[in-house]
């Protein structure tokens, strides 16, 4: 019998309207090391769409793809789960949200994922 516990990520929000929830089920028994980076994938894309829409100066995807210095698509791909971002580019986004660094960044995480 499988056991399932719910994370719950709440993204940053301005206001009640505008919050966007994401559930992560996880297996608790079976645990896989591609269930742990499809949990990775989604918690840093929940993190990057929210801070990307609703930090302090909210943006586009083509924005914030130009001011990291990456492609339109790939920045398209991390936030809708398709592709897991390296940590140079993670850093570029991290810096181009106006964080100092990655561990500023990844800080945010309400869920305690990173």
């Amino acid at each position: 019998m499988r056991v399932r516990n719910c994370l719950i990520g709440a993204q940053a929000k301005r206001n009640s309207e505008r919050s966007r929830v994401s559930t992560l089920c996880v297996r608790d028994e079976h645990n896989t090391e591609l269930d742990r980076e499809v949990i990775l994938r989604k918690a840093i894309a929940d993190l990057i769409r929210a801070h990307r829409r609703f930090g302090k100066e909210p943006m586009s995807q083509e924005e914030l793809a130009y001011r990291a210095g990456i492609s339109y698509e790939h920045l398209n791909h991390v936030e809708n789960y398709r592709a897991m971002v390296s940590v140079t580019v993670l850093d570029k986004l991290a810096r181009s949200l106006g964080f100092k660094s990655i561990s500023q960044f990844l800080a945010c995480d309400h869920n305690e994922v990173l």
